[in-house]
């Protein structure tokens, strides 16, 4: 059973921890983190939010879930810049974290080390049905790790993986909603991906 952020509390200031969620395309990551953000803000704490420019699907800045929730975030071309961006915050959220570098991992530890609480929200497949490794070091390291799962396109049973409509393109990045990616079950995703 995954671990809820409200089970961690930290007393020790100098000790942080890593939260991970992630999923398929369409499962609410970036809902659960913009609530567990909002509840640390509403608790006084000072928190950041980080995403990927790469990312403008449907904001150049802030974070937005499919339900439409935002929250205020900045975006970044580099992950070297999560470093400077943390210094004064106790907080810091991380949406779509598979477009990083693989660094992203190095310094998430760091942070979580010198007593950050980071929670990072980000595809654990891609639409072959690879793990992005990202994401995958990210969850390995992690004290809480939520598996979120959508409702399949095709069957209407829980989505775990991310399927991208035929004949779009074969490149492993391609940044898009409902467009290009439908979330389905194991077995539609399947066979899908045998046609």
């Amino acid at each position: 059973m995954a671990k809820v952020f409200s089970e961690f509390n930290y007393n020790d200031s100098n000790v942080g921890i890593i939260e991970v969620i992630t999923g398929p395309m369409f499962s609410g990551k970036t809902e659960e983190l913009i609530q567990r953000l909002t509840h640390h803000e509403s608790n006084g704490e000072k928190v950041i939010c980080l995403k990927p420019a790469i990312d403008d699907r449907y904001h150049k800045t802030d974070i937005i879930s499919h339900d439409n929730s935002r929250f205020k975030a900045l975006a970044i071309d580099m992950v070297n810049d999560i470093i400077d961006l943390s210094n004064d915050v106790h907080v810091i959220g991380i949406d779509e974290a598979q477009f990083f570098h693989e660094s992203i991992v190095d310094i998430v530890s760091s942070l979580a080390n010198s007593g950050k609480r980071v929670i990072i929200s980000g595809l654990n497949l891609d639409y072959k049905g690879a793990p992005f490794t990202t994401i995958a070091h990210l969850m390995a390291k992690a004290e809480s790790v939520l598996i979120k799962q959508g409702k399949c396109e095709a069957c209407g049973d829980h989505s775990t993986h991310t399927y991208r409509k035929p004949l779009i393109t074969s490149a492993r990045i391609a940044i898009g909603g409902s467009e290009l990616y439908e979330p389905r079950c194991r077995k539609c995703f399947l066979e899908g991906t045998r046609q």
